[in-house]
């Protein structure tokens, strides 16, 4: 399970809401992020709490009148060439280790994610 003592590794796409992919890593390979480090957008680091390996979770980021998503979100629409328009991750969990142990390729993340691109040399 993703806590503050480990690094998680995922795959993910980033579509809109007719299926348009817009972003993901299936090609590029695994992202690697460690949990309550803002590495993520707070949302899907939300949604990825209590994973398992394997695990599939799904968000849905809407967006119109009245919502409030965090400014992470707007831009990341935004830097897609999407503004307003609602957003869904499809996220699987490739692997959960201690600190340190998981070596994963350094991708580029999602302009606007809140991610960013990681090094060994932590």
């Amino acid at each position: 399970m993703p806590n503050r003592d480990t690094e998680v590794s995922i795959m993910y796409t980033l579509k809109l809401t007719d299926g348009t992919e817009v972003a993901g890593n299936l090609e590029a390979g695994p992202y690697l992020y460690t949990p309550g480090q803002d590495e993520l957008i707070p949302e899907l680091e939300e949604v990825l709490r209590g994973s398992s390996i394997g695990e599939k979770r799904q968000l849905r980021l809407d967006h119109g009148p009245g919502d409030r998503l965090s400014s992470g979100i707007a831009r990341l629409a935004m830097l897609l060439g999407h503004p307003g328009e609602s957003l869904v991750f499809d996220v699987q969990v490739v692997e959960i280790a201690p600190r340190r142990e998981l070596e994963a390729k350094a991708v580029e993340p999602v302009p606007g994610l809140g991610v960013s691109t990681r090094s060994d040399s932590r």
